[in-house]
């Protein structure tokens, strides 16, 4: 939920700006934060009826900035390059802006977006701080080529630039050959350890992981590594 409007400390805040990525950036308030969605202060899927009226928000507390992801169901993926680090933004879910640079992904239904945001501090002095509020902030690692190729392979149209959409568009038969011809037998072994994988790392959470059936398991966890660019069109070389 948005918070109310207060009074905020804006001596020590730095400059804060929310590019969409459209043409169109602003400059948050501390006094009165700043509002990304269908109908707020920046606009984001307009044309989206699915899209929240306010689906992010920055605001300022207590002498730092802070984003909100204040959808209901949308997690989305943070990025921050300084530090080529990657997590995933809870529904409800706080953090606070302590880098100079920060990319804000997520999906909502087949459309995908993207905002930018930027700060004038040079570096960062501190880590980000993860939520007390009984959320999880999810930090994602890099995976192994075998299950970076698994996912390239089940994706591949989506890579590729075949449809708009992430989505697991191939059998494991035809995974296992365009993995230089390995069995089904094969291809299982190497979804099972991506699905280990996936939850050790921390690229899906514990709750989405039992939210979701088995079938959905694969889907949800190629939807995640791709959002977070741990599998891109590079890894299409990876196959055969």
């Amino acid at each position: 939920m948005v918070r109310e409007k207060g009074l905020v400390n804006v001596t020590s805040l730095p400059t804060l700006v929310v590019d969409n990525l459209c043409g169109d950036a602003i400059v948050a308030n501390p006094s009165e934060g700043l509002t990304i969605g269908r109908d707020a202060d920046l606009k984001v899927g307009e044309d989206n009826r699915y899209m929240h009226r306010i689906a992010m928000y920055v605001y300022a507390e207590s002498g730092m900035w802070f984003l909100l992801n204040n959808c209901e169901h949308v997690t989305a993926m943070v990025h921050i390059p300084e530090v080529s680090r990657s997590f995933r933004l809870a529904p409800q879910q706080r953090f606070d802006l302590s880098y100079p640079e920060y990319f804000i992904r997520f999906s909502v239904k087949d459309d995908q977006y993207e905002i930018q945001i930027k700060q004038d501090i040079e570096h960062a002095d501190a880590k980000v701080v993860l939520p007390t509020d009984g959320t999880e902030t999810i930090s994602v690692g890099e995976l192994p080529e075998r299950q970076r190729a698994l996912i390239a392979a089940y994706a591949e149209d989506y890579l590729r630039g075949r449809i708009d959409t992430i989505m697991v568009s191939c059998t494991d038969a035809e995974a296992g050959r365009k993995l230089g011809g390995k069995t089904a037998k094969a291809v299982e072994h190497y979804r099972t350890a991506l699905f280990e994988s996936a939850l050790s790392k921390g690229l899906v959470s514990s709750k989405e992981w039992q939210r979701v059936n088995q079938k959905s398991r694969l889907q949800l966890v190629v939807v995640a590594a791709i959002e977070a660019r741990l599998v891109t069109a590079d890894d299409l070389k990876l196959l055969a």
